[in-house]
């Protein structure tokens, strides 16, 4: 299948001699080794009938003319300016030859200093990857304080640098491409065959930039193991407590019910963040939810609507759909279609994916801009656990692929290990196959399962210390 990609964003992709490569073929100018004849020179896209033009040796593109257009049909003639990157990986064969192991891959464009895009290394740095010396991902109330105040603040600097993504007004940083990113791609990665590796990519390109930004390479992204506040709920939880330590709170009270109430209790919130860090953001993408699932974005999808961060903690969902008895059935399914369905099923208000995003609510239950909520990080580093926990009871596991690349798997083509997945200006495509092991490829990650250091979010012990 190819990926509607917006006709101004180009994908980070390298130039074979004898082909251009890429699941869209639709990016021809970026990279060291161009296909051009020279400043100046033109190359033509024999899929899309698109053309453009190479401007000196910045690597500045224009879109001169052709058909492509992205699934919300945004004008051409956007100019993209790009600093050439350099690629780690020499690839010489196939449309999507296979990464090499312990080769860092793909580049992040991180813009931490004149916009000029950063080599982030592979993440383990001392050679071959194994489980002593890779990266940690801890639940955020196993972290000590000094490492939560690190990722509230990592998270705080991306929300102060600049944006990669061009052409699109509603992102005006580089954490709110991330955001794009979820939007742009999220009929082609939700409730399909795409949806685990398509977010545990997208996770670590996020992880990545988390580091450029000061967060300690040691560790990953934290995450949220949804069963261990199910008893207290998000309000007197770590993670929501209000301090400095945490990622805000909860929205002001109100009678409001949530955009994608699905037949669930009201939370306690509705309203705009109240206290803590972030309270104060301003998000420009508008809420979409689910209701575009099938007939794509609206035509200004990607104007600025300056709106707050809403939440409405849940605690029904956490204590009915979210907890340990639930987590553990989905880990005792004995193939991928038994996994996914208690996991992600779309028809349910209940499904642990759904029932995630709906125990933090509002913006978080977007379908398409939840990613915009700092929460949204943590609700999908989950998602990974349990996807890591289940392939690691058989290795055999990580080869297994169901659904297609289509929204509700209404269509579209099967998964298999060479479907390819995009990232935009954000990362370079890889293949599902590439994305299967998070000790190996591009990655070297682990989970370590909770501890306890405070009361709140640690159901067996009462209290809270700092």
């Amino acid at each position: 299948m190819i990926f509607p990609v917006v006709s101004a964003l180009l994908p980070l992709v390298v130039a074979l001699p004898s082909q251009q490569i890429g699941p869209g073929n639709n990016a021809f100018i970026t990279g060291p080794d161009q296909e051009v004849e020279g400043p100046g020179g033109f190359v033509q896209s024999p899929q899309t009938n698109n053309t453009y033009e190479q401007k000196g040796n910045q690597g500045d593109v224009t879109l001169l003319s052709g058909n492509q257009r992205g699934p919300n049909d945004m004008n051409e003639g956007i100019t993209v300016t790009w600093r050439k990157p350099s690629f780690p990986v020499n690839i010489t064969s196939g449309p999507m030859a296979t990464i090499p192991e312990n080769i860092g891959y793909p580049l992040v464009p991180h813009p931490l200093g004149d916009d000029i895009p950063l080599q982030i290394p592979f993440q383990n740095e001392s050679g071959t990857c194994g489980y002593a010396n890779a990266v940690v991902r801890k639940e955020y109330s196993s972290l000590p304080l000094v490492h939560r105040k690190a990722y509230v603040d990592a998270v705080t600097c991306l929300m102060n640098k600049p944006s990669v993504v061009p052409g699109v007004p509603a992102t005006q940083s580089y954490y709110s491409d991330f955001a794009f990113l979820h939007i742009n791609y999220a009929r082609y990665t939700h409730f399909n065959g795409n949806f685990l590796s398509w977010h545990r990519h997208h996770l670590w390109l996020f992880e990545q930039a988390l580091h450029g930004c000061g967060f300690p390479k040691e560790l990953g992204i934290p995450y949220m193991h949804w069963p261990l506040y199910g008893e207290y709920g998000f309000e007197n939880s770590t993670i929501f407590d209000e301090s400095e330590y945490s990622i805000g709170g909860n929205g002001w009270p109100t009678l409001e019910r949530d955009g994608n109430d699905r037949r669930v209790p009201h939370g306690s919130g509705g309203g705009c963040v109240m206290r803590g860090p972030f309270h104060d953001m301003v998000l420009n993408f508008q809420s979409f939810y689910d209701k575009y699932a099938i007939p794509g974005l609206p035509a200004n999808w990607s104007q600025p609507v300056e709106r707050c961060l809403d939440r409405d903690f849940n605690k029904w969902l956490l204590q009915n759909d979210l907890t340990q008895e639930v987590y553990d059935r989905t880990l005792s399914q004995p193939d991928l279609k038994s996994f996914i369905d208690p996991l992600d099923n779309p028809y349910s208000s209940f499904a642990m994916h759904v029932a995630g995003h709906g125990s933090v609510g509002m913006t978080l239950n977007d379908l398409f801009g939840g990613t915009i909520d700092p929460a949204f990080w943590l609700h999908h580093s989950e998602m990974d656990h349990i996807w890591t926990q289940w392939q690691a009871i058989d290795e055999s596991r990580r080869d297994q692929y169901y659904g297609t690349d289509v929204v509700y798997n209404a269509g579209g083509n099967p998964v298999n290990a060479s479907t390819p997945i995009e990232f935009s200006t954000l990362g370079q495509p890889i293949t599902l196959g590439e994305a299967k092991d998070p000790l190996s490829g591009p990655y070297c990650y682990r989970y370590e399962e909770p501890v306890c250091l405070d009361g709140r979010g640690c159901p067996w012990m009462m209290g809270h210390s700092k």
